[in-house]
């Protein structure tokens, strides 16, 4: 009978977690900036850095985040991060992290935002390396880039970016050219790509949006 009900506690916890999950979220997030755990100097410091990689100086259409929550089983696939429809963030805005594109919005909720990312095995990104246009895809947590037909010169080193032929806009990093092999038939060309950045160690995101935002 204790048992019975120490199980059917523990079921309730997991219950009531799940479903006040966003709220949480939200303390979390109001938590962070009432007792200053980003300093100012630290919060100029990546508004700079990322207004510079992009370009986008003088314009509203960005918001940093705070990473709050990652499955310790999903790590590559998806983060949660503390801004949601009360920022007005929308399914398809993008996320940067270090100076690299590392996912999108794919989920919107009232508080939080999950992000799904570039190691997701079911996202795929138009992509270019110089000249060169590809289709960026993960297997086994390792990024590659294929559908690259052709004698294109591709070198090790090679930076790669958003191509800008999708409604992301292009030129964000991604990583440069870690190897580059062929296929059996030698008619088309794999790049495997290389990310200077640890997924498991991203603290705070910047979101850009596809639109201009005018909150």
């Amino acid at each position: 009978m204790k048992s019975i009900i120490k199980n059917s506690s523990i079921a309730l916890i997991f219950i009531c977690l799940f479903i006040f999950k966003d709220y949480l979220y939200l303390i979390l997030d109001k938590k962070e900036y009432d007792f200053n755990f980003i300093k100012e100097k630290e919060l100029e410091y990546y508004k700079a850095e990322y207004e510079k990689i992009i370009n986008i100086k003088n314009d509203n259409n960005y918001l940093l985040s705070k990473v709050i929550y990652r499955d310790v089983y999903n790590f590559y696939n998806e983060m949660t991060i503390s801004k949601g429809e009360n920022y007005n963030i929308k399914e398809g805005d993008y996320i940067i992290a270090n100076n690299y594109f590392i996912g999108v919005v794919s989920e919107v909720e009232k508080n939080s935002s999950r992000v799904k990312l570039l190691y997701n095995s079911l996202f795929q990104l138009s992509v270019k390396i110089n000249d060169t246009y590809g289709i960026l895809k993960s297997d086994n947590n390792k990024l590659y880039i294929k559908n690259i037909v052709g004698d294109f010169i591709i070198k090790e080193g090679d930076l790669i970016y958003t191509s800008g032929l999708t409604d992301i806009m292009p030129d964000i990093l991604i990583g440069k050219v870690k190897k580059v092999s062929k296929t059996s038939d030698n008619l088309e060309q794999i790049v495997e790509v290389e990310q200077d950045i640890d997924i498991k160690k991203i603290d705070y995101v910047m979101i850009v949006s596809k639109k201009e935002r005018n909150d």
